[in-house]
């Protein structure tokens, strides 16, 4: 995902499998590494997408990664100094209607009525930057195998 040679991800993982804070780490590096890369990080149920973030923050614990906040950081939206932004929102029909980030992450995605997921899948658009290269969108739909 992170070398945007595929728009569409599957994730199936069994409990602790490390698949929320995987997304946690790429929703890190597209922002550290692609300038103005926007993100909307989503769970099935609100807890899921917070301790996604709760794994990000985390991350920004040394003073180096610190410094690359723009502003306060919260729950809701956080931006980096290169204008890369994260919002962590729930996967409800009314969450994913609205946003459209180049990145889109969708958690416990087996949780989510269809009607409600097909929302989800008409959110990203791929992203001009400044320097005229292209953010790729993509979606990335994770699950836990029962």
């Amino acid at each position: 995902m992170f070398f945007e040679m595929t728009r569409n991800s599957i994730v199936f993982a069994n409990r602790t499998g490390g698949k929320t804070i995987n997304v946690a780490i790429l929703n890190h590096l597209d922002m550290m590494f692609k300038p103005g890369c926007d993100i909307c990080s989503a769970g099935a149920v609100l807890e899921q997408s917070e301790r996604c973030y709760t794994y990000f923050k985390t991350f920004h614990n040394n003073e180096f990664l610190y410094k690359m906040y723009k502003g306060v950081p919260t729950k809701h939206r956080t931006y980096y100094e290169n204008d890369s932004k994260l919002e962590v929102i729930t996967g409800t029909e009314k969450g994913l209607n609205g946003p459209h980030p180049a990145k889109a992450r969708i958690d416990e995605v087996e949780l989510m009525d269809w009607h409600v997921l097909q929302e989800g899948l008409s959110m990203t658009k791929t992203k001009e930057t400044t320097d005229g290269t292209d953010i790729m969108s993509q979606n990335s739909f994770l699950s836990t195998r029962k």
